[in-house]
């Protein structure tokens, strides 16, 4: 039998769509104040309206700064593009203005060197009115390009420097990992350079801000986030669909380079992801959150029948997760792949360092097949044949070395069967141990770190993150499994966790065995992490 899941409650079309292919009213502010964001890997980005209604700006009221002899350097930047042709994004160049009033000398450095080649002409100090000064008439040194920046000396009050870049040499080089002929998806760190004295010891301000209607910036209040992790830069034709969720919090879906869905099917969609969600009690999705829907990779190990070939959570300013999206699937097939709701809930934890990879993607990777069974998507069923499948596949990953060091080099040896799904093992034979021996769980563990964990900017070792969720369960729960499985080479042994389910496997398959009195508590807590559905349900 089929249902339907009720679509999210107070749903609200704020602000409509918007289509940058043609020159809409209002567009150039909501251009300017859209933003992405993002994190290598799998850690967490967005599009942010600043004026939203949001919960910091109910609940959490910032207060002053109690110290007034800290100083506050305020550095802006404001991007256009230049000889933008809708037909070919790539023959753009990008003008980025830095006004600062920092008073000290400074360069401004790129993030990588070799982005020093992407520069057109002579970076020129701005004088008032917007003009471009001589430096020697003002007294004054011009900005030199040095080996590894641009070196500025103030000339006194606010200094504005202005820089520009050719996208078609970015493109050449591979800086910009997708470029359609209308739209560019570019990494904002190429055009954002980063000021030398731009450090902790300061408090130091960063805004971004672009007339340019082709443009959307990642939004961001605040100091080193967009310097320290990577986010996205839209160039070209978009289409933005924005709407209250259930939560009462801003979501927004951004198509690029164009509309493969007609906005109420992204509403329904978006509604779908966040019914499967709300099946983690306490769970809530990040303000302001961007979903970024790119073309999919035309890889040929990316399979054509699925609605999503990619996803990534990123954090670099407003959360946002980006997404290879296919045309020609429904809201419900969409809403019930796995790629949506395992990005969603990297939301659940911090940053990790590298070493750390495996926790982060062994939680996302559990609650994408608990959720999406909670959810009515699949059956209990069938949410442990795919278990049972990715474990299998997780022992038969990897170099033969540790978890620790897998996780560390995942990305150079491509181990990731065994970086996630040891990381899945874990998350279940923890959430096992606190359900049995504690009348607790992982589901209010995790919740209570969502809304409990201090600056969500800094990256974390695994060590410590477990500690803290040791300290939240009042166990030695997380430590205690991590002692045992960091510096192993074998995969962490789930025979157990599976005859505590009553359920019996063989090398390919999985058999659940009914319920009776004898079995009751295992039933009970089979029920307790699948829910109950027993048929396989539509969104």
């Amino acid at each position: 039998m089929h249902k339907e899941v009720p679509e999210a409650p107070n749903l609200e079309v704020r602000m409509g769509s918007v289509s940058v292919s043609k020159k809409v009213p209002g567009l150039q502010r909501l251009a300017s104040l859209l933003g992405v964001l993002a994190v290598m890997g799998a850690c967490g980005g967005g599009f942010g309206i600043r004026n939203s209604p949001s919960r910091n700006q109910v609940q959490n009221v910032r207060p002053q700064d109690p110290n007034p002899l800290v100083s506050q350097i305020l550095w802006s930047y404001r991007i256009v593009s230049r000889n933008f042709m809708k037909a070919q994004a790539r023959t753009s160049d990008l003008e980025v203005e830095l006004c600062t009033s920092e008073q000290r000398p400074f360069e401004l450095k790129p993030e990588r060197i070799e982005l020093l080649s992407a520069l057109r002409g002579s970076p020129r100090v701005v004088c008032a009115m917007g003009s471009l000064c001589d430096g020697q008439a003002m007294g004054e040194r011009p900005p030199v390009v040095t080996d590894d920046g641009i070196s500025v000396v103030p000339v006194g009050g606010q200094t504005c420097l202005r820089y520009r870049l050719s996208v078609a040499r970015m493109v050449q080089a591979g800086w910009i990992p997708r470029a359609w002929p209308s739209a560019l998806l570019i990494p904002t760190y190429t055009w954002l350079w980063k000021p030398s004295v731009l450090d902790r010891t300061a408090k130091n301000a960063v805004r971004l801000s672009t007339e340019d209607p082709f443009l959307l910036l990642p939004d961001h209040q605040g100091t080193g986030a967009l310097f320290r992790f990577l986010s996205y830069t839209v160039l070209g034709t978009h289409h933005a669909t924005s709407h209250i969720s259930g939560e009462n919090l801003l979501e927004r879906i951004v198509q690029v380079p164009k509309a493969n869905h007609d906005d109420q099917t992204l509403l329904r969609w978006s509604s779908r992801v966040g019914h499967l969600a709300r099946k983690l009690p306490g769970f809530i999705p990040p303000e302001d959150l961007t979903w970024l829907w790119v073309e999919p990779s035309t890889t040929p190990s990316v399979q054509a029948n699925e609605p999503f070939g990619f996803g990534m959570a990123t954090r670099g300013g407003n959360p946002t997760i980006l997404l290879y999206a296919r045309p020609g699937f429904t809201a419900n097939a969409m809403a019930g792949h796995w790629v949506p709701i395992h990005e969603l809930m990297h939301f659940l934890t911090p940053l990790v360092q590298p070493e750390g990879t495996w926790l982060t993607e062994g939680i996302a990777t559990y609650y994408q097949i608990l959720l999406r069974a909670r959810g009515g998507v699949i059956t209990t069923q069938q949410a442990l044949q795919e278990l049972h499948h990715g474990l299998s596949a997780g022992t038969r990953g990897g170099t033969g070395r540790t978890l620790r060091q897998e996780s560390a080099d995942m990305r150079q040896t491509r181990a990731y069967q065994r970086v996630y799904w040891s990381g899945t093992a874990f998350m279940w034979l923890a959430d096992l141990q606190l359900r049995r021996l504690h009348s607790a769980s992982l589901d209010e563990v995790l919740v209570q770190l969502q809304s409990s964990y201090p600056n969500p900017q800094r990256r974390w070792g695994a060590g410590q993150l477990l500690a803290m969720l040791d300290r939240i369960s009042q166990t030695s729960t997380f430590t205690g499994l991590w002692s045992t499985w960091a510096d192993q080479s074998g995969f962490p042994d789930t025979k157990s966790a599976f005859q505590s389910l009553a359920v019996e496997r063989s090398a390919t398959e999985i058999h659940i065995d009914p319920c009776t009195s004898e079995r009751e508590n295992q039933c009970q807590l089979r029920r307790a992490l699948f829910g109950n559905a027993m048929e396989v349900d539509s969104l």
